[in-house]
């Protein structure tokens, strides 16, 4: 199973949407993550990942859009009930781990 990464320019609204075709494993989710930095090194436009060509995600690939989501200001659209329903299972994770650890969620 692979991911498919397809970038679609919006000049009207000033983003890039990278349109997900797949299943999301950690490898192909790490390329994702190279891929928005480089996005937001090369220009000021928003970014957005359109997740609903999205047919699968490792609990990894979960944890990496929600810190895209959380640390990079990238917008998630097209989620799938499936696919939302594990990225607020892996969110509430982190928070509970964070309060485990003494931190603060937002750090």
């Amino acid at each position: 199973m692979t991911t498919r990464i397809t970038q679609i320019d919006d000049r009207v609204r000033r983003r890039a949407v990278l349109a997900l075709e797949g299943a999301l494993t950690l490898a192909d989710a790490e390329l994702l993550d190279l891929t928005c930095r480089n996005l937001q090194e090369k220009s000021d436009w928003a970014i957005v990942i359109d997740l609903k060509g999205l047919t699968f995600l490792t609990n990894e690939g979960a944890a990496i859009l929600c810190r895209l989501r959380a640390a990079n200001g990238v917008a998630l659209e097209g989620m799938h009930l499936f696919v939302q329903h594990l990225l607020e299972m892996t969110e509430a994770n982190r928070r509970h781990e964070n309060e485990m650890l003494g931190e603060d969620c937002h750090s």
